[in-house]
């Protein structure tokens, strides 16, 4: 791959800020320009979401603690099969209500065998809790080492499990409802700036975003901008010569 450099994208903000459609672009860039290989996508939501992506259903065996996917009515082995079928491919799976699935998931995307791959979480409120279990701990902290990309999409920061923040190498915060919880300021990273973001975010266009870099506290706005779609100017003819 273009580039090994360990990266855990948060992307945060509340329901409809663009959140999630700008970690899809991301995902689009950094397959495009090859610098991820595979893109996997866990809790894809709707189905005007991801499209064209291959989808398949995760699922786990209770005794033998090994995590399965069904592909195209075919049941595979995770481990064995998943980069066998999908290397140099983009593919989503469902939210899986089993909590051994998931956990079995987020061990699986540590472990190395899976280099190049860009592992998305969309809309992750709904599986990553206000603590990171072990298996999510696991995935933040150690997936950069089988040169793995993480993406989370997430609501609000003060839900975000704290022990994560560490994690992170970039952070985008959307327009959100709640304001960073005070409280939480010696915890977070770069606090302040966050506060700011949602100041300046607040009288922002929708869609509108502040980048950050967790790494060395860069910061960047970037407004939403419609793109407009102009019609190009009729060529007009010339006009017959008159005798």
């Amino acid at each position: 791959m273009a580039n090994k450099k360990p990266v855990v994208l948060l992307h945060f903000g509340r329901p409809d800020s663009g959140k999630s459609y700008e970690m899809e672009v991301q995902a689009e860039r950094a397959y495009k320009n090859k610098m991820r290989e595979t893109i996997f996508v866990f809790n894809s939501g709707r189905d005007t979401d991801w499209q064209g992506y291959a989808e398949i259903e995760l699922s786990s065996i209770k005794k033998t603690e090994e995590l399965q996917f069904t592909y195209k009515k075919n049941v595979y082995n995770f481990s064995e099969s998943f980069m066998k079928l999908f290397k140099g491919k983009k593919v989503k799976a469902r939210r899986t209500k089993d909590a051994r699935t998931k956990h079995l998931l987020f061990i699986e995307m540590s472990e190395r065998g899976y280099a190049g791959t860009f592992f998305i979480v969309d809309d992750a409120i709904a599986i990553i809790g206000t603590r990171l279990t072990f298996g999510q701990n696991a995935c933040f902290f150690g997936a950069k080492h089988g040169d793995v990309w993480l993406g989370i999409v997430f609501h609000e920061p003060n839900q975000f499990p704290i022990g994560a923040w560490g994690a992170l190498t970039m952070a985008k915060f959307f327009i959100s409802n709640v304001k960073p919880a005070k409280s939480k300021a010696d915890r977070i990273p770069h606090f302040n700036k966050m506060m700011s973001f949602y100041n300046i975010l607040r009288e922002a266009p929708q869609y509108s975003f502040c980048g950050l870099d967790m790494n060395t506290g860069d910061a960047i706005y970037t407004p939403y901008k419609k793109v407009s779609k102009r019609k190009p100017k009729s060529k007009s003819k010339p006009k017959p010569k008159t005798k």
